[in-house]
């Protein structure tokens, strides 16, 4: 072989005289040269050894990536658990939202989506009859059974808004039959939520009443309970906690169902997660959803008694008398109020789930190095310092 043919140079360690093309091409089949290593040839500038046309050939194919240069992640996905193992194959539902960043612009136009016609009809035709069905039986023997059906009944409408939201934060026309599905992959959750949400709340009252019993049952008792007040305190301030508990669980809970297309289990996990690790954001987010939530009660109950009573004040009579027909459309009105706020609980608690999220990712880039970023964007292709 002449001199004249050794005209490549190659950006290895070791290999720093110029080199004919069989040597490339030898190095390259036996793995020692890769497609991203420098070469150059005399008079050429240099470039990456699969770009050169003499031996891109000589390369084996590679797979067309299917991910992009950096992917995402989620504390709450905890990773290293679920990569010991291969994950079962997953049953055909509703996939996670993919990260992305909400600008707060973004964030205030969604807001509008809490007034939606579809979903304000959506909770109407739930909440009214359920409604009507807890006045009617309220203080009977099935008023409890009235109670958790309108419980479950509020649950259901949440669940259904919230994917309704998240469709419309896509831009995606969601219709009945999808919304039908979704809730059908959480018919256990219409039980889960209320149940784990009241369950806390419920033994805190169950000891309150306990305490009650034998206060009356021993003055020696009541007396020493008068002195010890801190102790029935604690327990109602404890109740009032654990109602916060209740709403966390609705929001966050509910969100993850309709973002992260998971089950019951893996809501109430995510719930706890973002409790235990942004718990002054999420108490933030739970004091402004429901403030936001209260005042739109109060504006639609006022509206809707003035509705309600503005018949009987200009005909100067009572109308419905005060048989069942009365507590009929009590009940009705109750319902119709339950409905702006029904729905602007489901849009505010998704919009507070997707900015809790965007401020859980964990990048990972391609040197396997991970980082936090709060601007999450599929198409982001900033290196970051």
């Amino acid at each position: 072989m002449t001199a004249e043919m050794k005209e490549w140079m190659l950006g290895l360690q070791g290999h720093e005289d110029l080199v004919p093309l069989e040597e490339v091409v030898r190095l390259i089949r036996a793995g020692q040269l890769r497609s991203t290593d420098m070469v150059k040839r005399v008079g050429e500038p240099w470039s990456a050894a699969g770009e050169v046309p003499e031996l891109a050939g000589h390369f084996a194919p590679q797979p067309t990536p299917r991910t992009s240069r950096k992917t995402a992640r989620f504390r709450h996905s905890e990773p290293g658990r679920n990569e010991k193992r291969v994950p079962p194959a997953r049953p055909k539902g509703l996939e996670p939202l993919v990260a992305k960043y909400f600008s707060p612009n973004d964030l205030l136009r969604a807001m509008t989506f809490a007034l939606a016609p579809g979903k304000l009809a959506t909770a109407a035709l739930v909440l009214v009859p359920a409604t009507a069905a807890f006045t009617l039986a309220r203080g009977e023997k099935y008023g409890v059974a009235a109670g958790v059906l309108l419980a479950i009944a509020v649950t259901m409408v949440v669940l259904v808004l919230d994917f309704f939201t998240r469709r419309q934060v896509e831009g995606i026309d969601a219709g009945w039959r999808e919304a039908g599905r979704h809730l059908v992959r959480n018919v256990g959750s219409l039980l889960g939520i209320p149940l784990t949400g009241a369950l806390p709340p419920a033994l805190i009252l169950g000891l309150l009443v306990a305490l009650e019993w034998v206060r009356t049952s021993s003055a020696v008792f009541a007396a020493g309970l008068r002195i010890a007040y801190i102790v029935p305190f604690a327990l109602g301030l404890g109740a009032a906690i654990a109602g916060i508990g209740a709403l966390s669980l609705l929001m966050v809970g509910g969100s993850a169902l309709a973002v992260e297309g998971c089950g019951f289990r893996e809501a109430l996990r995510i719930t706890i997660h973002y409790v235990r690790s942004q718990t002054g954001r999420m108490l933030v987010h739970v004091f402004l959803v429901s403030g936001i939530v209260l005042l739109g009660f109060r504006f639609s109950s006022w509206i809707l008694e003035m509705a309600f009573q503005l018949p009987m004040t200009v005909g100067r009579g009572d109308w419905l008398g005060r048989g069942i027909e009365r507590t009929v459309y009590q009940g009705v009105r109750d319902g119709l109020a339950l409905v702006v706020p029904a729905s602007l609980l489901s849009t505010l608690s998704v919009l507070s789930y997707l900015v809790l999220r965007q401020e859980d990712v964990v990048y990972t880039t391609e040197s396997g190095e991970e980082r936090d970023e709060t601007a999450v964007s599929g198409d982001d292709e900033r290196t970051g310092s």
